[in-house]
């Protein structure tokens, strides 16, 4: 659990998104994708700045977060205006993605190509995709850590600032990665933000 407290005196607000769990990442992605919308639609009320939002998700959360980056300005399956305020940017500036699926068609239950990000991040228009810092354990037999080294190589050849961290030894959900990786988390958002 990230240190709250920490980031909140650093000047980070946070908000933890609900969203709909499903085995359909579809759903999930929307509901992410929704949320900022509310978020940036409110941003006054919750005195945020509208244009500095990073996604940080873990698992299913950082494929949630991927696809806040890589389907900003597009419409997609990801996109529901049922969901509320359809015509604000659900875009975001920073991706903290920890050990999250990027190529759902090779996962045991696979789905179709338009739920996989890789795609899209192809087709990006150059200096779209925002800037991402990844993390995966070497050891993660939910998703394989091929998934992060194969979405370095898209986001790098796509132009977009991305680094990624393998952890040696970690599982899935390893506490390994707060216990390592909260404070360059930190230093990325800093740098990306200029806090």
């Amino acid at each position: 659990m990230p240190d709250l407290a920490e980031l909140l005196a650093k000047g980070y607000a946070v908000a933890a998104v609900n969203y709909r769990l499903t085995r359909d990442p579809v759903a999930a992605a929307q509901d992410a994708k929704a949320a900022v919308r509310f978020l940036r639609a409110n941003a006054q009320r919750f005195r945020l700045d509208p244009g500095r939002f990073a996604a940080w998700g873990d698992s299913a959360g950082g494929y949630s977060a991927l696809i806040l980056a890589v389907t900003a300005g597009r419409r997609t399956v990801f996109d529901d205006p049922r969901l509320g305020h359809a015509g604000i940017s659900a875009a975001v500036q920073a991706v903290v993605d920890d050990f999250g699926a990027s190529e759902l068609t090779d996962l045991p239950s696979p789905r179709t190509a338009a739920e996989d990000p890789l795609p899209y991040i192809a087709s990006a228009k150059p200096g779209s995709v925002p800037p991402f810092r990844i993390a995966h354990g070497d050891a993660d037999c939910v998703v394989p850590v091929q998934h992060s080294r194969d979405l370095l190589a898209a986001l790098t050849k796509a132009g977009a600032a991305a680094t990624l961290t393998v952890l040696p030894g970690a599982g899935h959900e390893d506490p390994a990665f707060m216990r390592t990786q909260w404070e360059p988390t930190l230093a990325f958002l800093d740098r990306v933000f200029r806090m």
